[in-house]
């Protein structure tokens, strides 16, 4: 099942558990998410807050679940004209949410996914064959996601 919602923040995701996912029972969760607060300039604590209520609800109503925590995406400069975004304060961001998510994911016993070092160009940014507005995936990112998370997956 696909439970993204196209805009949506942790709080989002934290509001929304039970129909999203404890209902569902699923033996395995993916998460990705935290990008868009950090467009939306949401503080690091709150994001890292929500998160952490993320997998203590998770851990708490499907205790035989596999959880796997992705990292955040980097960002490129296209991103400023696209959305008008500031990408140094969003990188700033990503970088210093990026580890805490891991320590959740590890503290919970869940598994942390590094995605952003397969997406990035080794200078913290998105690598630009991989998206077309320095946000969103295209097809050539969602084939190197997919790359990273299939052996997880099987």
């Amino acid at each position: 099942y696909n439970r993204g919602i196209s805009g949506d923040i942790t709080g989002g995701v934290l509001n929304r558990l039970k129909v999203s996912l404890y209902d569902l029972k699923p033996a395995k969760i993916v998460l990705l998410i935290g990008v868009n607060d950090v467009d939306f300039g949401i503080e690091e604590r709150v994001i890292l807050d929500n998160y952490a209520a993320i997998l203590k609800g998770i851990k708490e109503n499907l205790p035989s679940t596999e959880v796997y925590c992705l990292s955040i995406l980097p960002q490129h400069d296209t991103i400023e004209t696209y959305a008008k975004l500031s990408l140094e304060r969003n990188m700033q961001h990503i970088l210093a949410v990026n580890p805490e998510i891991k320590a959740l994911a590890e503290k919970s016993g869940y598994t942390f996914v590094d995605l952003y070092s397969a997406v990035s160009d080794g200078q913290d940014r998105l690598r630009k064959e991989l998206s077309d507005d320095g946000l969103h995936l295209n097809a050539a990112g969602f084939a190197v996601w997919a790359s990273v998370i299939k052996p997880y997956l099987q």
